[in-house]
């Protein structure tokens, strides 16, 4: 996972400790600034604390600056963007004045003519889990859970007619997006699959263009066994990055089609010298196997309970054909279309998207299981017409 723009001044806050996955944050003066939605100020009871006008936004600049001291005149280029007043300085004083009213005399620290907030932030918290990450820490999908919880709408909301507040909430919403790429990463990693596809569909739905989301996608899909399915997201991806920037899938989402495609087909070998008791079914499949040899596309579906032995006789008639210019194909039910669609990459025909191809040329529902000659006569058709 790639991280977006690292926060503007300085990572963690002095003083503070941390607990990796329960995203503990100890700041010096237990008043709270939190910026991850409409500005929220509380004292050190939990009391809501009405902070506004200027001194709004220079306690704003203050939580920016993730605990590092800033100069009266960085507060007044934050302030005031554009044209300051002649007053500026002194403006500046004395909203510094009123928050040391409002958050006590200790929720500021005076550096000269600087100023380092000291009061505890949500910025603070998630800086702590950000650098981690940096870091090559392991953060628990908790953990990481807990730190997307700490927003509450977008950030800085109530002032969007600042210009700082218009780009810090830009880079902080990006650095939400990579938080929750990081905690879908970490459920994967550990396994845990309850609700990860439906977030991460929603994930995807929500920033569409981050192709890395299609491939946490694919992969949980494929996870759960649901090969056919992780293939129809890689086709949506395929035509919406076509559609809407006109450029095929990445390298990762390349990379993760073809390792699900690999997933699906089944190669197998078998060199156990002795085979008995299914000497009919294997005449059977000896047959159908001598009239593919003859030209024509011949399917043949095994069927039994676990454990009978039908894996077994496919090895069986694989080790009998030996090395063959025709092709065996052994798929799974509901596994047809991403099975085949492997195979058909040998075809000197095939181009493109083989599972979009297949699907549109056998007529068949991904989870469904053809009769042997639906599939024969299709999959003939299919190679017949290329």
């Amino acid at each position: 996972m790639k991280l977006s723009d690292e926060p503007s001044v300085a990572e963690g806050v002095h003083g503070s400790s941390t607990t990796i996955g329960a995203s503990t944050y100890d700041p010096l003066v237990q008043a709270r600034v939190a910026v991850l939605g409409p500005v929220a100020v509380t004292d050190a009871a939990g009391r809501s604390v009405p902070v506004g006008g200027r001194a709004r936004k220079v306690l704003v600049g203050l939580a920016m600056s993730s605990g590092a001291p800033l100069s009266i005149d960085a507060l007044i280029d934050a302030v005031w963007p554009a044209r300051p007043p002649t007053t500026a300085r002194k403006a500046i004083l004395n909203a510094i004045s009123r928050l040391r009213q409002l958050l006590g005399n200790d929720a500021l620290e005076r550096f000269g003519t600087s100023y380092r907030l000291l009061a505890g932030t949500d910025l603070g918290e998630v800086n702590v889990v950000l650098a981690a990450l940096r870091a090559g820490e392991r953060v628990t999908p908790e953990g990481l859970r807990r730190t997307l919880d700490l927003w509450r709408g977008d950030p800085l909301c109530d002032l969007a007619d600042w210009p700082v507040a218009d780009a810090e909430g830009r880079r902080w919403a990006l650095i939400r997006e990579d938080l929750e790429d990081a905690w879908a990463e970490a459920t994967l990693a550990d396994g845990l699959t309850a609700g990860l596809t439906e977030a991460l569909e929603a994930m995807v739905s929500r920033s569409p263009l981050r192709e890395h989301r299609w491939a946490l996608l694919m992969q949980a899909l494929a996870n759960e066994g649901r090969r056919a399915d992780a293939l129809r997201v890689f086709e949506r991806a395929r035509r919406l990055l076509g559609d809407e920037v006109g450029l095929p899938p990445g390298p990762e989402l390349a990379a993760a089609e073809r390792s699900i495609l690999q997933a699906a087909a089944t190669f197998v070998t078998d060199e156990s010298p002795e085979f008995v008791g299914r000497a009919t079914d294997l005449a059977t499949l000896r047959g159908l196997w001598d009239w593919a040899r003859s030209g024509h596309f011949v399917g043949a579906r095994i069927e039994g309970d676990a454990g009978i032995g039908k894996s077994r006789l496919v090895r069986e008639l694989v080790r009998e054909i030996g090395a063959s210019a025709r092709t065996i194909v052994v798929a799974q039910p509901g596994q047809l279309v991403p099975t085949l669609a492997q195979a058909a990459t040998t075809h000197p025909g095939v181009r493109g998207d083989y599972p979009a191809m297949l699907d549109r040329a056998l007529g068949f529902s991904i989870g469904t299981v053809p009769s042997p000659d639906e599939v024969a006569r299709a999959v003939g058709s299919f190679l017949g017409d290329l």
